[in-house]
């Protein structure tokens, strides 16, 4: 299913399977959660303007682009603390 495809109420239940998933790994004892923003997985896809042909709240310009990451990492923030690393692999260039 492409990006476009996904509904708000989706998109909202996808940040919460990542801030939930972040608990589960401070739980289980680690420092912090790797946020993968590369590499075509989703939340590379949502920063992509070649992926992300969206026309509301989460596509056209950048800054609606990157709120599916900020979300995100506001979610996980608010639910694991500011003690818990939020570490980012982002890519520089996804030549296309």
């Amino acid at each position: 299913m492409k990006i476009t495809d996904r509904t708000i109420s989706d998109i909202k239940k996808v940040i919460e399977a990542f801030a939930a998933a972040s608990v589960r790994i401070q739980k289980s004892g680690f420092d912090g959660v790797p946020l993968h923003i590369a590499h075509g997985y989703i939340l590379n896809q949502f920063l992509s303007p070649y992926f992300n042909r969206r026309t509301d709240e989460y596509g056209g310009r950048i800054e609606n682009r990157t709120r599916f990451i900020t979300d995100t990492f506001s979610a996980i923030r608010k639910l694991t603390g500011n003690n818990f690393a939020v570490l980012v692999k982002i890519n520089c260039d996804d030549f296309m």
